[in-house]
C-alpha cells in the first residue's frame, strides 16, 4: 500500500494486515503511525519499531511486500525491513486516532476518511484493498 500524506496535525495508523483482529490500532500487523507532531514510526502488532524521524505533507509512505519480505519506504528511501514473515493476503488496514484524519490509499485511487469523535479508541478500522505480493 502506497500513501500521500495529505496533513501533519492528525494522528492516524495504517498499514497492512491479513485479519481484522480487533478496532485497536496495535492489531495492525505492519503500520506506520504517523503522529500529530510530525513523527514517524513503524509498528507491527502494537510493538513498536522504533521512530524514523519526521513526515511532512506531501510525503510519500509505502508498505510493501517483496519476495516475502515487508519493508517500509518513506518518499522510495527504504526505512525499515521486517523481520516477521507475512502470511498472506494482507489487506489495507487503517485507524484513524482524530477527526478529520485522511489516509490515501494509493494503490486503489480512492480517499479514504476517516473521522472519530474519541481521541483514546479507535473506532474506525477498515479493510479497504488486498496488497499483492510484488517481486
Amino acid at each position: 500500500m502506497q500513501s500521500t500524506v495529505v496533513e501533519v496535525n492528525r494522528e492516524r495508523v495504517f498499514g497492512l494486515s491479513s485479519t481484522d483482529a480487533s478496532s485497536s490500532y496495535t492489531s495492525i500487523q505492519y503500520a506506520f503511525h504517523l503522529l500529530n507532531t510530525g513523527s514517524l514510526q513503524v509498528y507491527e502488532s502494537g510493538v513498536s519499531r522504533g521512530l524514523f524521524g519526521t513526515y511532512a505533507a506531501s510525503d510519500v509512505l509505502k508498505i510493501a511486500v517483496e519476495n516475502s519480505i515487508v519493508k517500509y519506504y518513506q518518499n522510495g528511501t527504504l526505512l525499515y525491513i521486517s523481520a516477521v514473515t507475512p502470511t498472506l493476503p494482507l489487506y489495507v488496514d487503517v485507524c484513524t486516532r482524530a477527526v478529520g484524519a485522511t489516509v490515501w490509499d494509493e494503490s486503489e485511487q480512492r480517499k479514504h476518511r476517516h473521522l472519530q469523535r474519541d481521541r483514546n479508541k479507535c473506532r474506525y478500522k477498515s479493510f479497504l484493498s488486498m496488497a499483492n505480493e510484488r517481486q
